[in-house]
């Protein structure tokens, strides 16, 4: 799970997060890529008043 907080941290954004729909469109977007490419899983959760969780299986190299 990561923040907005967070994410704007990690991106180096200058960008208040939690006055700003910027990251809501990053997400969207990139959200829209990952369904195309999975066909049509959702792997990005939005967390209400929290913020975004990652929801994938990780498998092992060799599995």
């Amino acid at each position: 799970m990561l923040s907005r907080q967070a994410l704007a941290q990690l991106t180096g954004s200058l960008v208040d997060p939690q006055r700003s729909r910027t990251f809501d469109v990053r997400i969207s977007r990139l959200r829209r890529i990952l369904r195309e490419l999975t066909g049509g899983e959702d792997l990005i959760r939005p967390q209400r008043g929290e913020g975004y969780r990652l929801e994938a299986t990780v498998l092992e190299e060799g599995a």
